[in-house]
């Protein structure tokens, strides 16, 4: 199993579900009268397991003193075969076994959570004898002479004797030789990142990313060791404890160093090394957030694994604010598709950990539960306001066949735009039946955030008033719903629901929230609209064949969201890349754009932003402009 794969294996370790996971792994761990070649392939996958719990074990030395402890005895268990193999000489020479390497990794980690411990808590040589009683004198002479080979003529060199961690004279001499001059450790991480990593960015072609770029190296740097060579598997095997010793140094002793920052967001360009590497950008990821706070992950949000964010939210005790405000960045990213973790399943670890009481989980599958019955069968209305009365002064409502594009600056203006348009139709005096088709947030997180609008709670707070909220949650039972969520769909798969939304719901609207990612699907897949103007003669051609309002919300794309002398320029505005600019005249029938006039700031409680929206076209022929207060907490918009 790749280091890409096993790299997801490590939420399984440091997760909610943890306990039941390590349950089932003791349960497959060989009995005393087992062989490891009865079972072969588990076992090797059980190796891998417990590779990543020896990892994370968060009391490493307590856990190894432990004989019933089910690391200790899974350890053993290699450590046991390990050396029947050494005595029956059943390998060929000079190749290892499967046992024989993994006990030799179990003895490498073992050192790595041992300098780990001296460097962050101080010399205690106790924790040498604990690790020589569970892996041996022998197994641990034999890697550090091993080591000693890869790193002789370096300052590391001295680290590759037991001396060293049980003479504390030895130990400070060590200390003072490699923080004296930290070039050496620089040297030892900039050579890491620059020979086996790809770069910001890097990784499986069907992530949602920026291009690998070349990592700009501080300067004057000292050369690095003479043993960095290709970028191999060699290469890695010498490198990878002196590398991860070097991250310590400096983190221990520069903690903001800019390299820890390169280290914490490059990905390895490889993955054969069982997520060895990816335990050293889990480990200087790890430091940035508690050096620096959650503002470290906002100042990289575009160059931050979702994987590692999820580690962190599991891993540490970050505050309720700081979860919220994570939560909200999360939904304002454009989505990014990871190998093991995506934007949803991230949401969903962030809001295990806010710890929603189980009432109100319950209370979220009522709502979303509820939905999808069947409509009425009445007449619709001429035309459907939006409830806001600002808006309706100056846009007289959607009608039947035609498109609204809604565009905005952040994604999750645009969702709490839309669910306050949903609320006002569906909930209000004209009871209008809604198709939502979500893309880019899951329907228990649209009913929370309607939880949210409907009560004026905060996201922080919404469990605090039992009974307002169930009463709340009892009105939005009963709105005529149908929600889908799919990501990147076809125009295909969204004419069949809204036709039979139409037929069984009698729906009025279709409201479709992440726009941009059915555009992209026409664009990238599907030949019969390779033109971007494709998309929006499809929807003019469903709304008018249905008699339905479609409603398009969007976020534009950054950098090209700027303000003119006195409106938002449609030509600025656009996301280029979809939308047509240079035909205007067919694009939708009504554009609408959401832009801030003040920033928010989430540290402010109650804090709500102005947002001014813009008719910029209409079937009217006229554009205006109001203005609207807008809090991210509640998702609330009020006239000011």
């Amino acid at each position: 199993m790749c280091g890409d794969c096993t790299e997801g294996m490590v939420l399984d370790f440091v997760g909610p579900g943890a306990d039941t996971f390590f349950d089932e792994l003791n349960e497959k761990l060989p009995h005393k009268d087992a062989t490891f070649t009865e079972r072969p392939s588990e076992i090797t996958g059980l190796g891998m397991n417990l590779r990543h719990a020896w990892q994370e074990a968060d009391d490493f030395f307590s856990r190894i003193s432990n004989e019933k402890d089910f690391l200790v005895r899974g350890f053993q268990n290699y450590a046991q075969h390990h050396e029947e193999q050494a005595q029956e000489k059943n390998a060929k020479k000079g190749t290892a076994s499967s046992a024989s390497m993994v006990f030799g990794e179990f003895v490498e980690i073992a050192v790595c959570r041992l300098f780990q411990q001296y460097i962050l808590h101080g010399f205690e040589p106790t924790h040498l004898l604990k690790i020589e009683k569970r892996v041996g004198q022998g197994a641990l002479s034999d890697y550090f002479e091993s080591q000693r080979k890869a790193e002789t003529g370096t300052i590391w060199d001295s680290l590759c004797y037991r001396e060293t961690f049980v003479l504390r004279e030895r130990w400070n001499d060590f200390i003072r030789s490699v923080t004296g001059d930290l070039r050496c450790a620089e040297a030892q991480v900039a050579a890491f990142i620059e020979k086996c990593t790809t770069g910001f960015g890097g990784g499986f072609p069907d992530e949602v990313s920026t291009p690998a770029t070349t990592i700009p190296l501080p300067e004057n740097l000292a050369s690095a060791p003479s043993s960095v060579g290709k970028c191999d598997g060699k290469f890695f095997s010498e490198q990878f404890s002196a590398t991860l010793f070097a991250m310590l140094i400096l983190a221990r002793y520069s903690p903001r160093h800019e390299l820890l920052r390169k280290l914490a967001l490059a990905r390895p360009g490889f993955c054969d090394f069982c997520g060895n590497s990816y335990w050293i950008a889990r480990w200087a990821f790890f430091h940035c957030v508690q050096e620096q706070g959650i503002d470290f992950i906002f100042e990289n949000e575009r160059d931050v694994r979702y994987l590692l964010i999820a580690y962190v939210v599991l891993k540490a005790s970050l505050p309720k604010s700081d979860l919220h405000r994570l939560r909200l960045l999360i939904q304002e990213l454009e989505p990014l598709m990871t190998w093991q973790v995506d934007d949803k399943q991230l949401i969903q670890i962030i809001d295990q950990r806010l710890g929603y009481p189980a009432w109100f989980h319950d209370q979220i599958d009522r709502i979303v539960g509820s939905w999808d019955k069947p409509g009425g069968k009445g007449a619709h209305p001429p035309r459907i306001l939006t409830g806001v009365p600002a808006i309706d002064a100056i846009f007289p409502g959607f009608k039947p066949g035609e498109v609204t594009f809604v565009g905005t600056r952040y994604t999750n203006d645009g969702t709490d735009f839309g669910l306050n348009l949903l609320l006002a139709t569906a909930g209000g005096n004209q009871a209008e039946p809604v198709v939502l088709w979500a893309m880019k947030s899951p329907s228990r997180q649209i009913a929370a955030r309607m939880l949210g609008i409907k009560t004026g709670l905060s996201q922080a707070r919404l469990e605090d008033d039992r009974k307002i909220l169930q009463e709340a949650g009892k009105a939005l039972e009963r709105l005529p719903i149908v929600i889908r969520e799919s990501k990147y769909p076809k125009l295909g798969d969204i004419r069949a629901s809204a036709n039979d939304a139409k037929r069984s719901n009698n729906a009025s609207i279709l409201l479709i929230e992440g726009f941009d990612l059915i555009a992209l699907t026409v664009v990238e897949r599907d030949d019969t609209d390779k033109e971007p103007k494709g998309v929006f003669q499809n929807l003019k051609e469903l709304a008018e064949d249905l008699g339905i309002a479609v409603i398009c919300i969007s976020q534009m794309a950054e950098g090209l969201a700027l303000r003119t002398v006195q409106y938002p320029d449609y030509a600025v505005w656009d996301c280029q890349r979809w939308l047509g600019v240079a035909e205007r005249k067919t694009l939708a029938d009504n554009l609408i754009f959401l832009d801030h006039e003040t920033e928010f700031n989430p540290q402010l409680p109650g804090a709500e932003c102005r947002v001014e929206i813009t008719v910029y076209r209409q079937t009217a022929g006229s554009i205006s402009t109001c203005r609207l207060g807008y809090s991210r907490e509640t998702g609330i918009f009020r006239e000011v």
